[in-house]
């Protein structure tokens, strides 16, 4: 992630128009060009645990949406263990999916 990050940030520079978004945009936030340099070099110095330790205060879990897309099945395995509510399953439209048992259950 961090090489993406980085290969992500560097590649925003191409260009006037990608320097320019860039400085104006520090400039609105009355930060200094130098402030890319210092986050660049902060990253590469941040380990997993720091990131989790600064989620948790950061990201307020508690009235979050988690939106999971795939294989019904192996999404809810991997929930399983994890200590979350019991997720609400919704179709396209937003309505809540009922799965009733198949015949014979």
């Amino acid at each position: 992630m961090r090489e993406t990050l980085r290969t992500d940030t560097i590649q925003s520079f191409e260009g006037l128009r990608g320097l320019l978004g860039a400085a104006g945009e520090l400039v609105v936030n009355g930060l200094p060009f130098t402030t890319i340099g210092q986050d660049m070099g902060a990253m590469e110095k941040v380990d997993e645990g720091q990131l989790n330790t600064l989620a948790k205060s950061a990201i307020p879990l508690d009235s979050g949406v988690l939106v999971l897309v795939g294989d019904r099945a192996t999404i809810l395995a991997q929930l399983k263990d994890l200590g979350l509510p019991q997720p609400l399953e919704l179709d396209l439209r937003g309505r809540p999916v009922t799965h009733e048992p198949a015949k014979g259950e």
